[in-house]
């Protein structure tokens, strides 16, 4: 399969030496794509896993794979704890995605650190991103400073709307686990007119995460076809 990016993910180009893990053992009992939960954006190659409503071509590549309530400098966004959370849940985003953001807690399921990194794209978030992606992961290339650069040039671009989740599947090694989920956004790089969201896309993808060191990380993920038949699922 081709080098990809989509929202997990932080844009970085394919093929550049992966950051060195950290007392992490390598899982080999599942394939490396490239990719990440909320990841990198990408063009038209490969196979057509999303759609837009608004057809252009977008030729950048963007980040895959996904707030601090107190606004810090290059944090983006500042989210109202009393606020619908981003992520769809349902809960006020001050007792929802909060606790993670801020690190007073971690996500205990790899489906609440999906939903916290879709809030943290949304907030422009892109430490929380770094934070939460796995050592090994193909998108950590180079330096950190490397990795924020490439999480902020698809934050930039992206506008989301919507995060649905469909199916989690566990792995073959131990503490693997994968969701398949979808997400809305507005892709400023289809934009034709100034001040122009762009074109409203959707897309699907199945993301990847292992547990290190007590902590579930999002290491890649893939774009799938959309398959309306996939129960919703609910935090858990």
């Amino acid at each position: 399969m081709q080098c990809r990016s989509s929202i997990a993910r932080s844009g970085a180009p394919c093929g550049a030496r992966a950051a060195q893990p950290h007392s992490v053992s390598p899982v080999t009992s599942a394939p490396v794509r490239c990719g990440g939960s909320l990841r990198a954006i990408t063009g038209s190659q490969g196979v057509a896993t999303s759609h837009r409503v608004v057809t252009a071509a977008a030729t950048k590549p963007a980040a895959k794979g996904f707030g601090d309530p107190k606004k810090k400098p290059g944090s983006g966004k500042t989210l109202d704890a009393k606020t619908s959370c981003p992520c769809g849940s349902g809960a006020p985003y001050g007792e929802c995605c909060s606790k993670y953001h801020t690190g007073e807690a971690s996500a205990s399921t790899p489906e609440a650190l999906l939903r916290s990194r879709y809030c943290a794209y949304f907030a422009k978030n892109a430490e929380y991103i770094a934070d939460t992606t796995h050592p090994e992961s193909p998108e950590y290339t180079g330096s950190k400073a490397v990795y924020l650069t490439s999480v902020k040039a698809s934050q930039k671009r992206m506008d989301l709307q919507k995060l649905q989740l469909f199916k989690e599947e566990p792995g073959k090694a131990p503490e693997e686990v994968f969701i398949t989920f979808q997400i809305d956004f507005y892709d400023a790089q289809g934009a034709h007119t100034k001040g122009s969201k762009g074109d409203l896309t959707v897309r699907t993808e199945k993301s990847r995460f292992l547990k290190a060191n007590g902590k579930w990380l999002f290491i890649d993920s893939e774009f799938v076809q959309p398959d309306r038949s996939f129960p919703k699922i609910t935090l858990g």
